[in-house]
């Protein structure tokens, strides 16, 4: 087979790239909640050390380190539900303290020879839109918490497993 040139290995090197970053797109239903896993799971690791530090048993030291994540997955999902639900409520007087400064906007820069429609300028920034913006995030929120069982047991398999492999790396050089 013929050598390649730069541009040919360059050609195959983006190629090959480019079929990586679009498998791990296809992936991402399995790979972002993993990634969360092993971010939860490394950031609770000094837990774990600090209850064997004190012979806590290793499966009672990982349920209280789930039980620790769990509350405040909970605490913060309801300060997040209490505040987008504030918002919502709040919305239409929002819309209203807008819409006037935006008439005080255009009313200033009319003062300067600057023309601007006042409705158009009050459609491009609709405050409906946020509404949208608060049930996208929403959505989202909603499809992390289907994905949590799967993600604290994740966790959980981790942060055995971390342990074991820790404890023995530390006894057999």
């Amino acid at each position: 087979m013929a050598s390649l040139t730069g541009v040919n290995k360059s050609l195959i090197v983006f190629a090959s790239l480019v079929v990586v970053l679009a498998g791990i797109k296809a992936a991402s239903v399995i790979i972002i909640p993993f990634i969360l896993a092993a971010f939860i799971a490394i950031i609770c690791n000094p837990l774990i050390k600090f209850f064997a530090r004190y012979r806590i048993p290793k499966g009672v030291a990982v349920m209280l380190v789930v039980l620790i994540i769990v509350g405040l997955g909970v605490s913060l999902g309801g300060l997040v539900g209490q505040s987008i639900n504030d918002f919502s409520q709040q919305l239409p007087e929002y819309k209203a303290q807008l819409k006037e400064e935006f008439v005080w906007l255009v009313d200033l820069a009319s003062q300067y020879n600057i023309l601007i429609n006042k409705e158009q300028l009050i459609n491009m920034f609709d405050p409906g839109r946020m509404v949208d913006v608060a049930t996208n995030m929403l959505t989202g929120l909603g499809g992390v918490m289907a994905n949590m069982f799967l993600i604290i047991l994740t966790v959980i398999f981790m942060l055995f497993e971390g342990y074991v492999a820790i404890y023995r790396h530390s006894t057999h050089p």
